[in-house]
């Protein structure tokens, strides 16, 4: 069972795919504007999401996601299908800038993309108004040095 995640970029706002590696990807319509992408069960992905509210404020969102196997449950969010596990939630301009710059600092490639404990670790850290620690550090392969 895949999680389908809704990327879409238009007036009223956008849901954008920072990183994560997508199975597939099905366009929605002739635009590439609005498409949906899948990804394997216990995959890590980052989205960000930017919206204007009725009253014009635009409201964004950064969300670092672990998506479901087909037994779990998770968060029902919007978009996402059948859901996902929050990792990291960044509300508000402040925060997501905060989380991004951060995230422009980690080198996220395949082989080295940290696994799901590190960004629930990072984000009580946030919480906590605590810098989070270099993946380097934290990884198994450290401990047993």
């Amino acid at each position: 069972m895949y999680t389908t995640v809704q990327l879409y970029s238009n007036a009223s706002g956008q849901n954008k795919l920072l990183f994560g590696f997508p199975t597939f990807k099905i366009s929605s319509d002739h635009s590439s504007n609005n498409y949906k992408v899948g990804f394997a069960p216990n995959s890590i992905l980052c989205l960000f999401h930017s919206e204007i509210s009725n009253y014009g404020r635009r409201n964004t969102y950064l969300l670092i996601l672990k998506t479901l196997n087909s037994f779990e449950s998770g968060n029902i969010i919007k978009h996402i299908n059948p859901g996902a596990v929050i990792l990291l939630h960044a509300k508000g301009r402040k925060h997501v800038n905060k989380i991004l710059c951060w995230l422009n600092t980690l080198n996220l490639s395949s082989t080295a993309m940290p696994d799901a404990s590190f960004f629930s670790a990072a984000s009580n850290r946030f919480n906590a108004h605590v810098p989070p620690r270099d993946p380097a550090v934290t990884s198994p392969l450290w401990r047993l040095l």
